[in-house]
């Protein structure tokens, strides 16, 4: 049992036994209050594990198949204790039905990037050709690819400054960090918006190779008086 949590581990069909992270490491500042965890490899997930972004409060998007022609998106369920924290991957709490991830759609060479925009749109960078899928909800091949990489992708969350923004960070460019300014061009065959970026500013050079974007929660403890 985690301490507090509420949850039996055998009531988990994924049961994870929440042993403090190895890699990646706290640093130092920080470890007297945090500690990473790893949830594992989602069930039934094939080949190289890619990124990742919340469909919905319990669903993860994940790439498999990543950075190959055959990579693809996949539903993996989450399942939260009591305080929302994630402990496993699961979709009933029930030991004797084992879980799978569920193919979603078709995402090739599916990166460090992927982002579900305000309007419903689910960008995936790809890579090693460079570029950003516009992908289908329904399956198949994607919209459109839009032909620079981009790296890491994310929204900035709506209680930070400069809220709805997508931001983007680049090993490939010098590892530098910038906005997107993006609008929408009309619409594809089905109804579907057309997404395009119209242009990029520079924010940031960012040090060690950086693949991804993740937020602090506004008022995070320790994270005191850190610009955003």
């Amino acid at each position: 049992r985690l301490p507090g949590s509420g949850w039996e581990w055998g009531a988990v069909s994924q049961a994870q036994h929440l042993t403090p992270a190895t890699q990646p490491t706290v640093g130092a500042d920080f470890a007297r209050i945090y500690t990473a965890y790893p949830l594992g490899r989602p069930p039934g997930l094939p080949g190289i594990q890619g990124p990742l972004a919340f469909l919905s409060e319990d669903t993860l998007l994940v790439g498999g198949f990543a950075a190959s022609s055959s990579g693809a998106l996949y539903k993996a369920k989450v399942l939260r204790r009591p305080d929302t924290h994630i402990i496993g991957f699961d979709n009933d709490a029930n030991p004797r039905t084992p879980y799978e991830v569920e193919y979603f759609t078709d995402a090739p060479f599916n990166d460090s990037g992927l982002v579900i925009t305000p309007e419903g749109l689910i960008l995936a960078n790809q890579w090693p050709p460079p570029g950003v899928n516009q992908l289908r909800i329904s399956g198949g091949t994607p919209y459109q690819t839009l032909p620079e990489g981009l790296g890491g992708l994310a929204f900035v969350p709506p209680d930070l400054p400069g809220a709805e923004l997508l931001k983007a960070v680049s090993i490939w460019r010098g590892n530098s960090f910038f906005t997107l300014n993006t609008s929408i061009a009309g619409t594809f065959e089905d109804g579907k918006p057309r997404l395009q970026i119209d242009s990029q500013d520079f924010e940031t050079t960012v040090s060690r190779e950086p693949g991804a974007i993740a937020y602090v929660p506004l008022n995070a403890p320790e994270f005191d008086g850190v610009p955003y």
